[in-house]
């Protein structure tokens, strides 16, 4: 009915029968299913909540999607949880819960970069992913809530 990443682990939602695919379908095609996850980026996000509206293109080519105006409308919103610091280590991470309203191709990390706050591990939008494999070798978000 869904898709998640291919580095997002977490809750998804099947339809048993035609019946039940058709019908989830047309409710996440209506926006009518809320969906949360919770991710780990990379510094201390300021505000502790906020809404990103940021249209979202797919680049077919470099399998890829970006902040463009030609982009699709794609709106999320994040509320910081709490803030961490690997051992003997000064830099900040901040865990963040995000609820996204539209569905768009790696909407939440596309956002969170957006914002200067690339997820840990995602070496698609993050220049930086490199160092987190020591520890964190995917991608840090996970789907935490479908309903």
């Amino acid at each position: 009915v869904h898709r998640l990443d291919v580095d997002t682990s977490g809750a998804i939602i099947l339809g048993k029968s035609l019946k039940g695919f058709l019908h989830l379908r047309q409710s996440f095609k209506s926006r009518q299913v809320f969906k949360e996850y919770i991710c780990l980026v990379h510094g201390p996000v300021k505000k502790l909540s906020d809404p990103v509206h940021a249209p979202i293109q797919w680049n077919e080519n470099t399998n890829t999607s970006s902040i463009s105006d030609q982009g699709m409308w794609a709106e999320s919103f994040y509320t910081v949880l709490g803030r961490y610091r690997l051992r003997g280590d000064k830099h900040v991470f901040t865990l963040c819960r995000v609820i996204i309203t539209t569905g768009r191709t790696h909407q939440i990390r596309v956002h969170m970069a957006h914002i200067g706050h690339p997820l840990v591990g995602d070496s698609k939008y993050n220049p930086h992913a490199q160092n987190d494999l020591m520890w964190c070798p995917r991608v840090f978000l996970h789907a935490w809530c479908l309903g």
